[in-house]
């Protein structure tokens, strides 16, 4: 034997226990142990030693295979597996920088583990050469590979394939004293689903080295694990390499080498336990040798392998101060004559005895919110422990509480918590027995409102303390996701699946009190999957519980949703100051599916909430807030970041107009509500009305074609032209047919106001803005060509970032172009863009959809789910453009079939540069207020000779040559909304400052 081998296989010992050693720290004896659930079990498990393994540093590799890092394939490799072009892949492997990175692959960090073993191979680096190939049968093929390391093996391990079919390989293990030992006829499989050696990985895809295609067949393909058994009588000798020779098959491949050393000795076999007890154990083994003596030791299961142990001269040993019905691993190994160990035998696996039998028939009742009362069987003890925690928590070290009867009353809980009880029996001087575990949710809190929108509940569940009554077979009541386009809101909802079986199913609320104006309202949103097949539903509410027996009142019955959501909203103002329970009972046979979202209670209101919240005059930092305020005399009104939420106040008003400020290039939004008479409270909050940072544009003249119907009669009566060529425009939300028909709950808004619903802040107004659809509202244009174009020109210019349109095409897709004409004459070009279809598309962002359409040869109307659409085409203005103005803008169709409609624009403003800050770069003027309506303050740092008003076509506006004072007021009342610059002449030198007329 080698005795110097011990410490380089101990060196790896080391390692591998470091690393172990993170994953499963050795645990303390102590008799708080968790409980186990099964006694005097014994296992004798393989025997693993991670000092047994070496994985060898290969010389001679002579091929790269593996693909990685990013770039194509062929670069990255030097030849393939097979053949036939394909290679291995690492993970995170790209075919570019854009590419996604491969989820599948060889490990990147090139270890392979093998199940079930310290065994483990090191794969050479995928930069490099990592693979012995060989193509060629015979002596042309004829290769050797050469280790670092020069040590003394039991075993060694191959890590090997054989592309395009198996292979038949002749495989030599060579050693220092010039001798070797030979496998002849070895057998190599494909490396495509074979099971004829044991698989070290698969799974791990492949790639062409051809046109960089990237495979992932399930399982394939694979590497796997040769094992060489080296005769006894060489296991004295050190091996220095192996050499391949291959008679037949396909390509072999070899990646890596590992050996399991030859230990300094024998180890012990056939370790046993002669006695268990619950405190101790007896356990015993066989010797190697009769003489040998022996390390033993004893670990919780499943801990790391010992680093040492206690000595023992034969072979029998008695480990004491155990816990009861507590597993353990025990390992034994020889100690050496001459120096060293033998490997760990073991682990062989026992469970200590019960002290004594724990509690049985554990049960429960009076659960409330805060208490719980526990009840078990006694058996032969007379005292018990108890101790609660919250569920998942490791068993205790202590108990809670001692009692002398089997019952405990626990108190002081949280409610709707889920706890761990456990108890365990006193068994005197043998301890005590294990504990006994019963697991229980405490009942809900009554709360004061609902607000679900089942997001935040895992599917195939319900959310917390909510329940169920299912009064048919397993198809009932729960939260799914599985159907993408059928959530209300978010990505989830409660659904109920059809069955042959009669539902009778109640989807139960938690209890809530009303509340007059703040609960005693309550609303959701359903909708049937098929128009065929119907599902309904009763509302039911109990004043008592949440048992059937208990739902006696019936607030609608027999109800069954459309295929697109409906809010149902029902008025529980009889049940106020009452404890409720809401139930939603579905009462279907055989149907389909039926879907239910966004439930929620709310306040009958004390007085009516403003309503068509809206901005205007927008500029980069301030805005003109408006509401109409019905018969209300005082709101009060938040202004804040966009995206905070609900205020809880806000500034009084009274006027349906507020002037709001906020930061240049931010987002705002506003709520409004009602101070209703006498101060006697408040209306619900309207909004968020989300503004800032950009303006809608009033378009002044361009628009051609009426083809949104809107008002009371015929939509032919209200339109001149249609959307796509085939009859159908547009509708309002206040068209009607007749006076009598029901009000439309879809459609466009009836102010025109209508915000993206991608972009924050971005507005559009639909035409005319002082009566919008009550006239023409759309640039259309059917025919392709510059001639066949229109002109859109707008009132209010500010400098721009971007300039967005609102627009689609009906009929097919059509490609659109144009122009912007800037005041200083230059123009930018708009480059062709492909505008979708009004139906179904995403090529562009969406605007608006789900707005419905009619047909004005019948005034048959439709709205279909998530159709028709409105679009938002984005267009970036140069930055040499962003300084300037533009009031007009040419546009034209250049190709398709479709016919293009443009409604409105609005623009993200410019970023305010130095010129056009309150102060210039040598803060020489102050001006204020900055945008303006009139008068224009101007602060100096020194008299002035001259000021200057000029518009950003070069001419002077307004001119003052006078002395001038510090302090001095310019009025711009009479000028055009747009941007100026002020010229100041100080001292000889023209100071500008660029400011905004509203």
């Amino acid at each position: 034997m080698m005795k110097k081998n011990y410490s380089s296989f101990w060196g790896v010992s080391c390692k591998t226990l470091l690393l172990l050693s993170l994953s499963f720290p050795f645990l303390a004896f102590s008799r708080a142990e968790p409980k186990k659930e099964k006694r005097k079990k014994v296992v004798q498990n393989a025997i693993f030693d991670p000092a047994s393994y070496m994985a060898l540093t290969v010389s001679g590799f002579t091929d790269d295979v593996i693909a990685n890092g990013v770039g194509s394939l062929n670069t990255s490799t030097t030849n393939d597996v097979d053949g036939v072009n394909f290679c291995y892949l690492s993970q995170g492997t790209q075919i570019t920088s854009g590419s996604t990175p491969t989820a599948y692959g060889l490990p990147t960090n090139g270890v392979l583990s093998v199940n079930n073993s310290d065994l483990f191979f090191n794969l050479a680096p995928y930069d490099s050469n990592n693979s012995l190939r060989i193509q060629d049968n015979g002596a042309a093929g004829l290769s050797t590979i050469t280790f670092t390391e020069l040590e003394s093996f039991e075993t060694l391990y191959l890590a090997v394939t054989s592309g395009s079919g198996a292979s038949n390989v002749t495989v030599t293990v060579n050693f220092t004293d010039a001798s070797s030992q030979v496998f002849t006829s070895v057998n190599i499989p494909d490396w495509f689903n074979s099971n004829a050696l044991p698989t070290i990985i698969s799974g791990i895809g492949r790639g062409s080295r051809l046109d960089n295609g990237l495979e992932n067949p399930t399982n394939n393909p694979r590497i796997y694990q040769l094992d060489l058994a080296i005769d006894v009588a060489n296991q004295s000798k050190i091996v220095s390499g192996i050499t391949v020779e291959k008679s037949s098959g396909g390509v072999f491949n070899l990646f890596a080498v590992s050996g399991k050393l030859v230990p300094e000795c024998p180890g012990p076999s056939n370790i046993t336990a002669t006695t268990i007890n619950a405190f101790d154990a007896d356990i015993s083994w066989t010797g190697a040798n009769v003489t040998d003596t022996f390390e033993v030791a004893i670990v919780y299961t499943s801990s790391p392998i010992p680093a040492s142990g206690d000595a023992s001269t034969t072979n029998s040993y008695t480990f004491t101060s155990l816990n009861p019905d507590t597993t353990y691993d025990v390992y034994v190994r020889t100690v050496c004559s001459g120096s060293g160990y033998s490997f760990w035998t073991g682990p062989y696996t026992f469970t200590t005895a019960v002290a004594c039998e724990e509690p049985t028939n554990l049960q429960v009742s009076g659960i409330t919110t805060t208490e719980a009362e526990f009840t078990w069987d006694a058996g032969t003890a007379t005292e018990w422990e108890y101790a609660v925690l919250p569920t998942g928590s490791s068993a205790p070290n202590f108990p809670n509480g001692i009692v002398m009867n089997p019952i405990a009353n626990i108190s002081g809980l949280v409610p709707n918590m889920s706890y761990d009880f456990y108890v365990r029996a006193n068994c005197g001087t043998n301890g005590y027995s294990a504990w006994t575990m019963y697991t229980f949710v405490t009942a809900c809190s009554v709360v004061t409102s609902l607000d679900e929108d089942f997001e935040g509940t895992t599917t195939g569940s319900l959310p917390n303390c909510w329940s169920l009554i299912n009064g048919g077979d397993a198809n009932t009541w729960a939260v799914q996701s599985n159907f993408p386009a059928y959530p209300h809101s978010g990505t989830k909802f409660a659904r109920i699946t059809y069955s042959g079986t009669a539902h009778n199913d109640l989807l139960i609320t938690p209890p809530f009190t009303v509340t007059a104006n703040v609960s005693d309202r309550i609303s959701f949103w359903s909708r049937n999957y098929s128009t065929t097949y119907i599902d309904r539903f009763n509302v039911l509410v109990s004043t008592t519980g949440n048992q059937l027996s208990d739902f006696t009142d019936v607030l609608a019955s027999n109800v069954g949703p459309t295929t697109t959501y409906t809010e149902y909203t029902y008025d529980l103002s009889a049940y106020v100051g009452q404890t409720i329970y809401f139930a939603i009972q579905a009462i279907s046979t055989d149907q389909y599916y039926l879907f239910v979202d966004d439930l929620k209670t709310s306040g009958t209101p004390i007085c009516d909430a403003p309503t068509n919240l809206s901005a205007s005059d927008i500029s980069e930092i301030s805005a003109v807030l408006s509401w109409d305020g019905g018969v209300g005399t005082e709101w009060e009104v938040a202004v804040q970041d966009y995206g905070s939420g609900e205020p809880l106040s806000g500034n009084v008003t009274t006027n349906t107009t507020y002037n709001a400020t906020y930061p240049e290039g931010t987002v705002s939004e506003f709520y409004v509500r009602t101070v209703c008479d006498n101060n006697s409270g408040y209306s619900p909050w309207a909004g968020p009305f989300v503004f800032g940072n950009y303006m809608n544009l009033a378009i002044f003249s361009g628009l051609n074609a009426d083809v949104i119907a809107n008002g009371v009669g015929p939509s032919a009566n209200s339109i001149t032209n249609n959307i796509d060529g085939g009859n159908f425009v547009f509708l309002s939300q206040d068209f009607k047919v007749n006076a009598s028909d029901s009000d439309l709950t879809f459609g466009l808004p009836i102010n025109g106001l209508i915000s993206s619903a991608s972009i924050p802040g971005l507005i559009f107004n639909m035409s005319p803005s002082n009566a919008p659809y009550d006239g023409n509202n759309s640039l259309r244009i059917e025919t392709a060509g510059a001639g066949n174009g229109g002109t859109l020109t707008f009132d209010t210019i500010y400098p721009a970032e971007k300039l967005y349109l609102l627009l689609t095409s009906g009929g097919g897709s059509s490609t659109l172009s144009g122009t912007i004409h800037f005041d200083d004459s230059s123009i930018q070009t708009i480059t062709a863009t492909l505008i979708a279809d009004w139906y179904s598309q995403t090529s562009l962002p969406i605007a608006v959809s789900g707005i419905g359409r009619v047909n004005t040869n019948t005034d048959v109307i439709e709205n279909p789910t998530g159709n028709p659409r409105i679009y938002q085409l984005e267009i970036d203005i140069d930055p040499a453009n962003q300084d300037k103005t533009f009031t007009f803008v040419d546009l034209q169709k250049d190709s398709g079939t479709g016919i293009l409609n443009v409604f409105a624009a609005s623009i993200k403003f410019a970023p305010l540069n130095l010129s056009q800050d309150n102060f210039s770069a040598n803060k020489a003027i102050k001006v204020f207020p900055n945008p303006v309506n009139s008068v224009l303050n101007l602060e100096l740092a020194s008299e002035a000779s001259k000021l200057q008003v000029i518009n950003l076509l070069g001419q002077v506006l307004i001119e003052k040559e006078e002395s001038m004072h510090k302090e001095m007021t310019v009025d711009m009342s009479h000028l055009k909304s747009g941007a100026y610059l002020i010229n100041v002449t100080i001292d000889g030198k023209i100071q500008s400052v660029k400011v905004i007329k509203k």
